[in-house]
């Protein structure tokens, strides 16, 4: 008799593990047939430890911290075993996300940060303790799940900060006009333009960018081993930080560029010239 996983576990794990996301194994079948499994689908790796809850139980809270980071199956354990494990890893900083579908499951899923119940196996009380419920009962379903929150997150910020870049290259462009006594570089039908043209039809395509778990802020640097090698959450998001910086810092430079273009055409061609006994303009040629 075997209950083998499901085919699609493998490439999660493996698409979690890409993303700086360490799965691990908490079930209450026996220890070598967990770590069976997990070795199956990815999550027990060379060098990795499986602790029962009698093992568990055995640690200190230091001792736990210790080698929480090393430990990726854990085997026949108690609610109470859960909450120790969740709370370990809270206490390293990290954002902890625990799946369950039973009663016993319920305190852990409370106790985390993102609580994950199951729509088909799980029992009302665990919907009720979880901050979200799965629909499918599928592992894979997470992992899109991480991948659309990151997306949705990566294009709210690269829009903000497109408009801001947008938005700061005319004000200095403005102040700069100002402090040098030159005419004002835009008019309120060049301002006008700019919003709708190159602000709002940039932006709203920024907005709509679609990715999957491939997209490169999905592959965190570094994560593809345990241990030495693992990729905390801040080093994700310092990583996926640094890839939309350096977006931001091009945006930046063109839209300074090319205000700063706009407003010397502007200058370049009207001039106010002061004549004795009257006020008029005149066209000049560039340079």
């Amino acid at each position: 008799m075997i209950d083998p996983p499901r085919e699609e576990s493998k490439a999660a794990v493996a698409d979690a593990v890409r993303a700086g996301i360490k799965p691990v194994m908490i079930t209450g079948d026996h220890k070598i047939t967990a770590t069976a499994i997990a070795r199956q689908i990815g999550i027990f790796r060379e060098g990795d430890i499986a602790v029962t809850g009698m093992e568990l139980d055995a640690m200190s809270d230091s001792e736990l911290d210790q080698k929480i980071e090393k430990i990726s199956v854990y085997a026949r354990v108690s609610p109470e075993n859960k909450i120790r494990i969740v709370e370990a890893w809270q206490r390293k900083g990290n954002i902890v996300s625990m799946t369950g579908d039973g009663v016993n499951d319920a305190p852990a899923l409370k106790k985390a940060d993102i609580g994950v119940a199951m729509g088909i196996t799980g029992t009302e009380v665990s919907k009720d303790a979880a901050s979200m419920v799965l629909q499918d009962d599928n592992f894979a379903t997470i992992i899109k799940a991480v991948a659309n929150g990151r997306n949705v997150y990566r294009n709210i910020k690269n829009a903000i900060l497109f408009l801001l870049s947008g938005n700061m290259a005319a004000i200095f462009a403005v102040v700069y006009a100002s402090l040098l006594a030159l005419p004002v570089p835009f008019e309120a039908v060049h301002l006008l333009f700019i919003n709708l043209l190159t602000d709002s039809l940039p932006a709203i395509a920024i907005g709509m960018d679609k990715a999957g778990t491939e997209s490169p802020f999905m592959i965190v640097q570094g994560a593809g081993t345990y241990g030495s090698e693992n990729t905390t959450e801040s080093e994700m998001i310092g990583y996926v930080d640094g890839r939309i910086h350096e977006m931001t810092a091009l945006l930046v430079r063109r839209a300074h560029l090319k205000t700063l273009h706009l407003a010397s055409i502007r200058v370049g061609y009207k001039y106010l010239f002061v004549e004795p006994g009257r006020i008029g303009k005149a066209k000049v040629k560039e340079g």
